[in-house]
């Protein structure tokens, strides 16, 4: 992970909006440009749970911002992390493709499903 030039994920879901994500600035980075938490290369994508990656959303550290909680389950965060179309976190939707303007949600039986 400290030696990767970019994470491969390029975009989040968030609450069922898609946002692709920002680039490692450099602002905050360490030895040789790369970023001081998770090590990916200046204009790179941070590492999916990088302790340094802005929310696409709303510009604040995205591991503390809000954006992606669920304002009715405490315990559930609603973000996917998508690589070239294919959610990759969370697990239980890992490979579901996502078309544009067409993202999955799970519905109150628990089922995934696309919203029109």
């Amino acid at each position: 992970m400290l030696e990767a030039a970019t994470c491969t994920v390029d975009a989040f879901i968030i609450r069922g909006e898609r946002f692709d994500r920002l680039r490692q600035a450099g602002a905050r980075a360490g030895r040789d440009g790369r970023c001081g938490d998770c090590g990916v290369q200046r204009q790179g994508f941070h590492h999916y749970g990088c302790d340094m990656e802005a929310c696409p959303r709303c510009g604040r550290q995205l591991l503390s911002c809000g954006c992606g909680d669920d304002p009715d389950d405490d315990e559930v965060v609603d973000i996917m992390a998508v690589a070239g179309g294919v959610v990759v976190h969370p697990a239980a939707l890992r490979g579901l493709h996502v078309a544009a303007g067409r993202f999955p949600f799970k519905d109150a039986d628990g089922l995934t499903r696309h919203r029109p």
